[in-house]
């Protein structure tokens, strides 16, 4: 998978290179109390200049062995700063249900992605991770040949429902205890959209 730089309205979505580990630092520890409410425990040692070089350089190995895509999103009129990120993995083949057979062709197999996002704590209700995501449907489904993308929410996390939902996700099961987070197992929804749907902003 190459690497991607994206545009909308008002961000800039693109791939990390190293030289990029100190901003990716800075958010992360500006937004590690808010991100670690919805995000699985991380070690301290993830909080360092180093581990950010080691994560980059893992993803753009993943990116380039077609198993995911993370674009990391900056305002255009900051490109310093990075604000949050927008990315898909798990990326593989299935065999449809019987209920699926019916959402878009009649072929029995299709190519899945699960969908994932994170914003700065001081940047959310104002529309950017809907207009992230919007963008991420686009290059998935138009670029990447992916035929529906599904999306893991903590059941409480209100603000990110309403995210998927605008964009046209449905809700299709509940996962009990299904991760843990803070020190206790939280239950999921699973949402899923295919590619005949568009992402309304």
């Amino acid at each position: 998978m190459k690497r991607f730089l994206a545009e909308t309205d008002r961000l800039i979505l693109k791939t990390l290179d190293e030289k990029d580990a100190s901003s990716l630092f800075i958010y992360f520890s500006k937004n590690r109390s808010f991100l670690e409410k919805w995000e699985s425990d991380r070690a301290p040692l993830f909080y360092s200049s180093a581990y950010m070089k080691h994560w980059i350089r893992k993803d753009n190995q993943q990116m380039l062995d077609d198993e995911l895509l993370r674009l990391w999103i900056y305002e255009k009129h900051n490109f310093n700063d990075i604000i949050g990120s927008v990315g898909i993995w798990n990326i593989e083949t299935a065999i449809k249900s019987s209920t699926e057979l019916n959402e878009m062709s009649p072929n029995s197999s299709f190519k899945k992605a699960t969908l994932g996002y994170r914003l700065d704590k001081d940047l959310c209700n104002r529309g950017y991770i809907t207009e992230g995501i919007a963008k991420m449907i686009e290059i998935s489904f138009n670029d990447l040949g992916i035929d529906k993308l599904e999306a893991e929410v903590m059941t409480t996390n209100i603000s990110s429902i309403r995210v998927l939902e605008k964009c046209n996700f449905k809700r299709e099961q509940t996962i009990y205890n299904h991760m843990e987070i803070g020190g206790e197992l939280r239950d999921y929804f699973v949402y899923g959209i295919w590619s005949s749907y568009e992402c309304s902003r």
